[in-house]
């Protein structure tokens, strides 16, 4: 894996490559299926930082305008350690739901932050940052 993070620095990847990549990880697993909620779905995406700044007060804000946000995040995220690790830090909560829980919670509450399931894009369980130390990436070319 890490091999192929260096190709991909070095050599950029073209819209097409992209797309067929994104298009395979998507295929290997599980897919959710938010169409059972009563409200329309948001998603928040981040690349990491130092802090967890954005995820903690955006998700139950966007709940609170309407929106359901699935929100899976991270661990082991260098020194700073990860969204689920440091939320894992208080007593009584947990990372690791089931689908169905996850769509309990978020039909309940409208957003909720865990982990992502062994069946959803297991590609990625071997390609995180913890197991390759990526250079920066430029994919586009």
């Amino acid at each position: 894996m890490s091999s192929l993070a260096m190709a991909i620095l070095l050599n950029g990847m073209n819209r097409a490559e992209i797309a067929r990549w994104t298009a395979a990880m998507i295929a290997s697993g599980e897919r959710m299926d938010f169409s059972s909620l009563s409200r329309p779905t948001a998603d928040k995406h981040s690349t990491g930082g130092v802090g967890d700044k954005i995820t903690l007060p955006l998700a139950p804000l966007v709940a609170a305008c309407g929106a359901a946000v699935p929100q899976l995040s991270g661990r082991g995220l260098g020194h700073t350690g990860g969204t689920l690790d440091k939320l894992e830090s208080i007593p009584g909560w947990r990372a690791l739901l089931s689908n169905e829980e996850m769509l309990s919670v978020l039909d309940e509450v409208g957003a909720v932050i865990c982990a992502a399931g062994d069946g959803l894009a297991p590609p990625t369980r071997s390609c995180t940052p913890c197991a390759t130390s990526p250079a920066p990436s430029r994919p586009s070319r």
